[in-house]
C-alpha cells in the first residue's frame, strides 16, 4: 500500500523579496522531507481563480501553516488581500469543523504578540526565527506533519512484546558504567558507595536516572528497591543545604529548632527504619540513595552529610566488622569533582575515629573519541533509515569531533540537527553554520561550566586566562600590563577554576579537565565574538607570545605542549596571515635552549603531539589545505 504524503498549504504574506524567498525555500525543504507543501506561486498561474484556489487548498489540506510576521498579522486581522481572505476561510473552517489542530502557526517575524493574528494568539506555535532557525523546532513541526510525534508510553500492567528498547545513543561510550550500574545486578555489587564524576554535559544525571528508571520500570525490582534522588542544584541557598537534604530524603518539612545531630538521627532512622520496610507487606527492601551535584554542598554540609553517609552504611550491617549486612544500601554521589568530596569524607572519618568504609567505586565519564562519535553517527542514521557510506560517516564524525571536542552533549545536539536534515549537504552545513552551531551549543555548555562566574568582565577575563593555560604571578602581571584583566578585580576566580577542575597549568601528564569546552570558548571569542576587536586580539596575541616564549625557555619537560597550545591560539587569530604564523613559529623554534634536550627530540615530541591533536589539525587544514605539519620545521 502506498502511503500518501500529508498535504500542507502554506499561508503567508508577500512582505518583501527576501521573505518570499525564505517561504519558497522552507516549502521546498518540507517537500524534500516527505510533505506535499503547496504554495500559491507553484500551484496557480495566469487566468486561475485565486479565491477558488485558496478555498480548495484550505479545505482540502491536512494542515495549514500560517507564516506569521507583523505584516501577516496586519492583513489577517484587517481581512485585507489574499491573507485576509484566507483568514476568513481559516476561522470558518475551525468554527464549523472544530478542527483547530489543522492550523499550525509558524513564527517568522518579530515577537509572537506582534506577529500573530488575534485569532491565533492562543494556539501553540513553532518558532522558526533566525537564519538559520533552530533545527529542533523544525524537527518538531516535521514530526507533527508526518505523525511521528513521541507517543505516551503504555500504561503499566499491560503485556508488551518483551522487546528491549534500543540503547540510548548518548551511552555508546558508557559500557563500563552501564555494567557497573546494571539495576539487575545492583544488589550483588561489591561496592557500597559509587562516585560518578565528569564535566558538565557528559551524561552523569542521565546515567543515574537511567538506573532508577530501570529499577522502577521492572515490577520485581520496584517491589524490592526504594530509590531516593536529591539534586543539590535545586537548593538555592547553601546555608539551607542540610535542611534541604533532610526534607528531600524524608519528604517532610523540618522545624527550625532541630540541631544537626537531631537532623542526622531523623534521616538515618527514616532510611533504615521506614524506607527499608515495604508498605505493602512489611518485608525488607533495598535502598538506593542518589545525591546529584554534590559540588554544590558547602563545607559545613559536607561534614554533616559525611556523618549521615557513615551512619547509614555502618548501621545497615548486623555486624560491620564481620561484613554481615542486615539490609542492602547503595549510595551514588554525582558531580564534577566527587573525588574531592571523598577526600573530605576520609578526613572527617579520621578525625571522628569512625569505622573505615570500603573504598568507593570510581566512575569517571570520559569525552567521546573518534570511534564513539562514528558509532553515534551510524546509530542516528540507522534510527531514521538513512543509509550512509563509511567514508561519509568518518567525515561527519571528524567535523563533529572538532566542533565538540568530544563533549557528549554537544555531539548529540549537533548530530540531532544533522539527522533532521537527513545528513544532506553536511559539508556545506558545517562550513556555513559553524558560528551559529558554536553559539547555540558550545556557548550553552560554556555558561554551565562557568556558572560560578556570572559577571561578564570576569567571564571575559577567565576566557583570556584559559587561552594561555597558565596560572602564576608572572602571567597575571602580563595580563594586567596588556589591560586584559582589571587592575583591581578579585582574582580569586583562579582558585575556583582550579577547585572545580576547570583549569589547571599544563603538564606532560594531564591537560585540562574541561579543555574541550574551554578551547571552544576561545574559538568563539577569537574567530567570531571578539574577533572584530582588532586591538583586543592583538593584545592577547602579543601577551600570549611573550608568555609562551618565556615558558618554552624554562619548562623543558612540557615544551612540546606549549608549542601546540601556541599554534592552536595563533591559527584562530584572523589578523595573522599564513606566512606570519609560520614565521613566528620558526622564531620560537630557534629560541629553544636545547642544551639539555636535543633539538631533534624536541621536534619529534612536538610533531607527535600535533598529529594527536584533532583541533590543531582541523584548523591547520583550514588555513593551509593540508594536515602535513612539515612546513613548520623546514629551514
Amino acid at each position: 500500500m502506498v502511503i500518501q504524503p500529508p498535504k500542507v498549504f502554506v499561508s503567508y504574506s508577500w512582505d518583501d523579496d527576501e521573505h518570499q524567498e525564505w517561504v519558497r525555500s522552507f516549502a521546498s525543504r518540507l517537500r524534500a522531507d516527505g510533505v506535499d507543501a503547496r504554495l500559491d506561486k507553484w500551484h496557480t498561474g495566469p487566468g486561475d481563480n485565486t479565491p477558488e484556489f485558496m478555498e480548495r487548498e484550505v479545505r482540502g489540506s491536512d494542515f495549514v501553516l500560517c507564516v506569521c510576521t507583523p505584516r501577516y498579522k496586519e492583513r489577517f486581522d484587517a481581512r485585507k488581500g489574499g491573507v485576509g481572505y484566507e483568514g476568513g476561510l481559516l476561522t470558518g473552517e475551525s468554527l464549523v469543523d472544530r478542527n483547530q489542530q489543522k492550523i499550525i502557526p509558524v513564527l517568522r517575524g518579530d515577537e509572537w504578540k506582534y506577529s500573530a493574528p488575534a485569532w491565533l494568539l492562543g494556539i501553540y506555535y513553532v518558532d522558526l526565527r533566525g537564519d538559520p532557525y533552530i533545527e529542533k523546532n523544525y524537527g518538531e513541526l516535521l514530526a507533527t506533519l508526518l505523525d511521528r510525534r513521541e507517543q505516551a508510553p503504555p500504561i503499566g500492567g499491560i503485556a508488551t512484546s518483551g522487546k528491549k528498547p534500543k540503547t540510548d545513543s548518548e551511552f555508546v561510550n558508557r559500557k563500563i558504567e552501564l555494567a557497573t550500574l546494571d539495576p539487575n545486578k545492583l544488589h550483588k555489587t561489591y561496592w557500597q558507595c559509587a562516585l560518578i564524576s565528569a564535566p558538565t554535559g557528559y551524561g552523569k544525571t542521565r546515567l543515574v536516572k537511567r538506573l532508577m528508571e530501570g529499577i522502577q520500570g521492572n515490577v520485581e525490582l520496584n517491589d524490592d528497591w526504594v530509590c531516593v534522588y536529591v539534586d543539590m542544584r535545586e537548593c538555592k541557598d547553601s546555608d539551607y543545604a542540610i535542611r534541604y537534604l533532610v526534607e528531600q530524603i524524608t519528604g517532610s518539612p523540618v522545624t527550625s529548632d532541630m540541631d544537626d545531630k537531631r537532623l542526622n538521627d531523623l534521616v538515618c532512622s527514616h532510611i533504615l527504619e521506614k524506607l527499608s520496610i515495604s508498605p505493602k507487606d512489611g518485608t525488607s527492601r533495598r535502598i538506593l540513595l542518589v545525591i546529584d551535584s554534590i559540588d554544590f554542598v558547602n563545607s559545613k554540609t559536607v561534614e554533616w552529610f559525611s556523618s549521615v553517609l557513615h551512619d547509614v552504611i555502618v548501621n545497615s550491617y548486623a555486624d560491620y566488622e564481620k561484613n554481615n549486612p542486615a539490609l542492602i544500601v547503595r549510595v551514588l554521589l554525582v558531580g564534577t569533582d566527587t573525588e574531592t568530596f571523598w577526600v573530605n569524607y576520609r578526613n572527617w572519618e579520621e578525625a571522628s575515629q569512625k569505622y573505615r568504609l570500603k573504598p568507593p567505586q570510581m566512575l569517571t565519564l570520559s569525552a567521546f573519541d573518534d570511534l564513539p562519535v562514528q558509532e553515534l553517527v551510524q546509530y542516528r542514521a540507522a534510527k531514521d533509515n538513512i543509509s550512509l557510506e563509511n567514508s561519509v560517516i568518518e567525515e561527519i564524525s571528524y567535523e563533529l569531533q572538532y566542533l565538540s571536542g568530544g563533549h557528549p552533549e554537544v555531539v548529540t545536539d549537533i548530530l540531532e540537527e544533522l539527522a533532521l536534515r537527513r545528513f544532506r549537504q553536511y559539508k556545506d552545513y558545517f562550513k556555513d553554520y559553524r558560528e551559529q552551531l558554536i553559539k547555540n551549543y558550545i556557548s550553552g555548555v560554556a555558561k554551565k561550566v562557568l556558572r560560578q562566574f556570572p559577571l561578564p568582565q570576569a567571564q571575559k577575563d577567565i576566557k583570556t586566562v584559559c587561552a594561555f593555560r597558565l596560572i602564576n604571578l608572572n602571567t597575571l602581571q602580563n595580563l594586567r600590563r596588556e589591560n586584559l584583566v582589571l587592575e583591581l578585580m578579585d582574582i580569586s576566580f583562579l582558585g575556583k577554576l582550579c577547585k572545580f577542575n576547570i583549569l589547571k597549568p599544563p603538564n606532560a601528564e594531564k591537560l585540562f579537565y574541561h579543555d574541550d569546552i574551554i578551547r571552544r570558548i576561545l574559538y568563539l571569542d577569537l574567530a567570531h565574538g571578539l574577533g572584530k576587536d582588532d586591538e583586543h586580539i592583538q593584545n592577547i596575541h602579543r601577551c600570549a607570545r611573550s608568555l609562551y616564549c618565556e615558558l618554552m625557555q624554562s619548562s623543558h619537560h612540557s615544551l612540546h605542549l606549549f608549542f601546540v597550545e601556541w599554534l592552536f591560539h595563533s591559527l584562530q587569530v584572523t589578523g595573522l596571515s599564513n606566512e606570519d604564523i609560520i614565521s613566528e613559529w620558526k622564531v620560537l623554534l630557534a629560541a629553544i635552549n636545547h642544551s639539555e634536550l636535543p633539538l631533534d627530540d624536541i621536534k619529534h615530541a612536538i610533531i607527535e603531539k600535533l598529529n594527536n591533536d584533532g583541533d590543531v589539525k582541523y584548523l591547520f587544514h583550514e588555513r593551509y589545505g593540508s594536515r602535513d605539519f612539515s612546513p613548520l620545521f623546514e629551514s
